[in-house]
């Protein structure tokens, strides 16, 4: 944030600031402290997409090669990263969330790259493909591992309408009140729920119980056995 020091503008963090304040003799409430904590937040994810977008745009277009649309796609998706990891609630300075949130983007961009090279799609956004990854990572299964055996997909992942289904329904059965729809605490209790299902399915599935289903275009086994156990829920 910008105060004014000497009568010139000086670039501080909030935390200095509130020193600074509290050295003063005055105080911030705790609206001011949550403006500014967002605040600094928001910085944070705009200074560190910045400095993912130039691998975003590179990786899309390595993955793309030579097609129609594919400059003009790789900078709209390189420029959708910064929207999405800031309305997740994710906080670049944690550590771990900076390298799942680096490493989401990467997957995101290679797989929204292959699919405008053997297209010809436009791609406007990475936002299917950022939320597809993310979920797998935050559940353990690096690398799209838990969208893995997508019945005749080019990937062999499950395909981005059946994981943008499921991670929907994901959502509406998190809302509440304090975390409504959209909110990042909603997105936050999706991908908690995404993970709680996967590690139970991966159990009964080590265990010899889950049932083999016949399988549609871009299903899998899991993608399958989730569904069915949120139609239950409806």
């Amino acid at each position: 944030m910008t105060v004014e020091v000497n009568g010139k503008p000086k670039q501080i963090t909030v935390s200095a600031f509130r020193s600074m304040v509290k050295e003063m003799g005055g105080k911030m409430s705790e609206g001011d402290n949550s403006v500014n904590m967002n605040l600094e937040r928001s910085t944070r994810i705009k200074d560190w997409s910045e400095g993912v977008r130039g691998d975003v745009e590179k990786i899309f277009l390595a993955a793309a090669g030579d097609t129609p649309n594919s400059v003009t796609s790789s900078i709209k998706a390189s420029r959708s990263v910064e929207a999405y990891w800031g309305n997740r609630g994710y906080d670049m300075a944690n550590s771990e969330e900076s390298r799942n949130a680096a490493q989401v983007s990467v997957l995101a961009a290679e797989a929204a790259g292959n699919q405008a090279g053997s297209t010809g799609d436009k791609i406007n956004s990475l936002e299917g493909f950022l939320d597809k990854y993310a979920f797998s990572v935050a559940a353990g299964a690096p690398e799209g591992g838990a969208w893995a055996g997508g019945k005749g997909t080019k990937d062999g992942l499950v395909s981005n309408d059946i994981s943008s289904s499921i991670i929907s329904s994901l959502r509406a059965g998190s809302t509440t009140e304090d975390n409504p729809l959209g909110s990042a605490g909603n997105y936050a209790d999706a991908r908690d729920k995404f993970e709680n299902y996967w590690k139970h399915y991966s159990t009964l599935k080590k265990n010899g119980n889950i049932t083999e289903e016949q399988l549609g275009e871009g299903e899998s086994q899991f993608s399958v056995w989730l569904t069915k156990k949120l139609d239950e829920l409806i």
